[in-house]
């Protein structure tokens, strides 16, 4: 089970997580992406990522209620990560630090209420920790074509999925900070949890700089820290038993296949035998072979 314990070095507080020191809350817990985004007051990051995406420069930006009704039985309430309202289209923003199948179609269910509650032009940013497609590309995007390619339904619904692993072996130093471009900054941002790393991100970059602050206090705040403390515990709960139910499964697959190499066994000797009397029997070896399976060479080894 993950160790995860907070205290103060040096006036700051510091994380500890199985004995690896941070400086800071990990930007893709849930509450913590939640607050930065909302604490973005200029909405400098939604207007940096759909510039970035898809090519738009953002006018307005208007936050939205990010709660779902579910209209089921017993018509329980859940919430989005955030959701906004930019130049008529309706962002819903998503942060997945583990891969769960749950998860992904918890997201895509929070989608579609979004299309039917405000209907086309409705667009999803996954932000992934991990390659969730497998492409080794920054971002993929999915929109509406038609079988000839044909743009005409662009912009209709449309899903990216942001590969944050992209971020995971990130040499923070100036020469390659200075390689990435507006967007890529802004995502590896929610991959820093280091002060000397942020400071080296934002220095002289007024629409970055506000954030070091802000990673400050998220790092101070005790209820935030318990909260996070209490769900990490929860994410290793949840890898365990899956990594058992992974086991189990493997082990029935390796016990269904040791099934069938014994009954491939079985009719591979009961055919020797067959073919062995129809030998006794003179009866011709391709004759054999047609109704046994086996092959000539194997019968003539018989003989």
């Amino acid at each position: 089970m993950k160790k995860i314990k907070t205290y103060k070095e040096n006036g700051k507080v510091v994380l500890e997580e199985d004995g690896v020191k941070y400086d800071y809350i990990d930007p893709l817990y849930d509450r913590a992406f939640k607050t930065i985004f909302k604490a973005d007051t200029d909405h400098f990051l939604i207007k940096t990522f759909l510039k970035g995406l898809l090519g738009i420069e953002v006018v307005k930006v208007e936050e939205m209620d990010s709660e779902f009704k579910v209209y089921g039985l017993d018509e329980k309430q859940e919430r989005c990560d955030y959701l906004v309202k930019v130049d008529g289209l309706s962002i819903l923003m998503e942060c997945n630090r583990v891969y769960s199948s749950k998860l992904k179609d918890r997201n895509l269910s929070h989608f579609r209420r979004l299309i039917n509650d405000q209907g086309f032009g409705s667009v999803m940013l996954n932000f992934d920790n991990y390659d969730a497609e497998g492409s080794g590309k920054l971002y993929s995007r999915y929109t509406l074509r038609s079988d000839n390619d044909d743009k005409f339904y662009d912009g209709v619904i449309e899903i990216f999925h942001i590969n944050l692993s992209k971020f995971d072996k990130m040499v923070y130093t100036k020469g390659e900070i200075d390689k990435l471009d507006e967007m890529e900054k802004a995502l590896l941002m929610f991959k820093t949890r280091h002060r000397e790393n942020l400071s080296m991100l934002t220095e002289g970059d007024a629409g970055f700089m506000k954030f070091e602050q802000l990673y400050e206090d998220m790092t101070n705040d005790k209820k935030l820290i318990d909260e996070y403390t209490k769900e990490e515990l929860e994410i290793m709960a949840f890898g365990e038993q899956l990594g058992k139910e992974i086991a189990e499964e493997l082990a029935e697959e390796l016990a269904e296949e040791k099934k069938q190499e014994g009954m491939k066994e079985g009719i591979n000797s009961r055919n020797i035998e067959i073919a062995k009397n129809m030998l006794k029997d003179k009866v011709d070896i391709n004759d054999i072979s047609k109704y046994t399976g086996l092959t000539k060479k194997k019968i003539e080894s018989l003989k």
